[in-house]
């Protein structure tokens, strides 16, 4: 299945801008956890690597990386360097607690459906709805997730579809996603890297 011709015969707005773009690997270290700590720590995955805390915050890691016993020992002086809010540093503790948590570097959760996912993922204080989104998208390579609560998303599809952002703004983009089902995440994915590569011009 050519993806991009599919979503091009689907959507005229995309079949636009979609020979013009050419969408990055997914950057994902294969570990559930640390994809976890980079979205808590810099917001989203796909912005880590621009993100000064979330590179602050592995300094302070043995090796450099986050593991959930490492992170559980972090002190809350460690937080304050990283300017993240005292809110956020519970969440933190409570995630490396957990018991699932502590099997998320072996976990084979190509083996999960993303609804079992998000349950479980829902359960953790400080794990919203894009968060998770997140996750099942650049950690698990999810091809049909709509993170409707993403603000750029929202800004890139009000100027694209000439959508009113104060009517119902989600059940609209919503509706013109489903038309790229079962491949929402590359539909998603094609509009961040026209933004992305629009603001580089």
């Amino acid at each position: 299945m050519d993806i991009a011709h599919y979503l091009s015969q689907r959507d005229a707005q995309l079949g636009e801008v979609i020979p013009f773009l050419e969408l990055p690997a997914l950057e994902t270290e294969g570990d559930l956890f640390y994809d976890l700590v980079s979205c808590i720590v810099g917001q989203q995955i796909h912005y880590r690597r621009k993100v000064p805390a979330f590179h602050k915050l592995l300094r302070h890691l043995p090796e450099h990386y986050p593991r959930p016993d490492t992170i559980a020992q972090l002190s809350e002086s460690a937080f304050a360097d990283l300017k993240i809010s005292a809110n956020k540093y519970a969440p933190q503790q409570r995630r490396s607690e957990l018991r699932g948590v502590s099997q998320l570097a072996t976990e084979d959760w190509s083996q999960w459906s993303a609804a079992e996912l998000r349950a479980l993922l829902s359960e953790i204080k400080g794990i919203g709805p894009l968060t998770i989104d997140m996750v099942l998208m650049y950690s698990l390579g999810a091809a049909d997730v709509f993170p409707a609560g993403d603000y750029h998303l929202k800004q890139i599809m009000t100027r694209v579809y000439g959508l009113q952002p104060k009517s119902r703004l989600k059940a609209q983009m919503e509706t013109i996603a489903a038309a790229w089902r079962p491949y929402r995440s590359w539909g998603v994915r094609y509009l961040w890297e026209w933004k992305k590569q629009g603001a580089a011009r």
